[in-house]
């Protein structure tokens, strides 16, 4: 067996294929390990589940075939992830738009992803467009996390409206809405206590009067994103790195 190399490429497994101390790999992360990567028994890779666990893995001697399973030498916990659980609610956008939304906060370390539907949203799902698109962003959100090198996998929900968002803002610390009619955000005693914090972003055509007003009611604190105005692919990005940044995460 060639002596033990290290890798820093990150690699995923669902939680079920991790048992009884081995890793087991899919066939696409198989191909990836072993004919695009070229590693060769003995090499030490670096695994997550997405629930938060980190794994260390040694490659055995029957390297290379579909299903095969790979020593776990060492376990760590919550690796590379951020103090504060956030979760971005966006309002959806045209086809391809919300790819980078996931991609890039998912990076940043968001725990969470709500897309909104509002009145003012372009893009239209039906039942089975929506459920396929969820798939198509939880495989974008796991190349993000193994890009970035994190341990847990971030939530997609299913889109919801704005009554229902308003509803669930009382399950966090602090909650954010991106408005061009907000203040500069102040890192105040509240933003300093957040365990979990909720950021809220529009569509391309931004929020009504009276969807704002349901936010800001139920909580939501109106922040100014800065002096222009942002693509509503770009505003969560932005939003998600001033809120990280303001905490001194970044």
């Amino acid at each position: 067996m060639s002596s033990k190399r290290s890798h820093i490429t990150h690699f995923f497994v669902e939680p079920d294929q991790i048992e009884n101390n081995l890793c087991k790999f899919t066939r696409e992360e198989t191909d990836h390990i072993f004919r695009t990567l070229r590693l060769v028994p003995g090499d030490l890779i670096k695994v997550t589940d997405g629930i938060g666990n980190l794994y260390d893995v040694m490659l055995g001697p029957s390297a290379g075939r579909v299903g095969t399973s790979a020593e776990i030498v060492k376990v760590s916990r919550w690796g590379n992830e951020i103090a504060v659980e956030v979760t971005v609610a966006f309002g959806l956008t045209l086809q391809g738009k919300a790819d980078d939304i996931i991609e890039q906060c998912t990076q940043l370390g968001v725990r969470a992803f709500v897309p909104l539907l509002t009145s003012k949203t372009l893009a239209r799902l039906d039942e089975d467009k929506a459920r396929a698109r969820i798939q198509r962003w939880r495989k974008v959100a796991i190349s993000a996390v193994k890009q970035s090198l994190r341990s847990y996998l971030p939530t997609i929900s299913s889109p919801s409206d704005i009554r229902h968002l308003a509803m669930s803002c009382s399950d966090y610390d602090l909650v954010l809405i991106g408005s061009l009619q907000g203040k500069r955000l102040e890192y105040d005693e509240q933003f300093a206590a957040a365990k979990s914090i909720l950021l809220i972003t529009g569509p391309e055509q931004g929020f009504t009067l009276e969807e704002e007003t349901t936010l800001t009611d139920a909580g939501a604190r109106p922040v100014l994103l800065g002096d222009r105005r942002l693509r509503a692919e770009l505003a969560p990005v932005v939003f998600t790195t001033l809120v990280l940044t303001r905490a001194n995460i970044l």
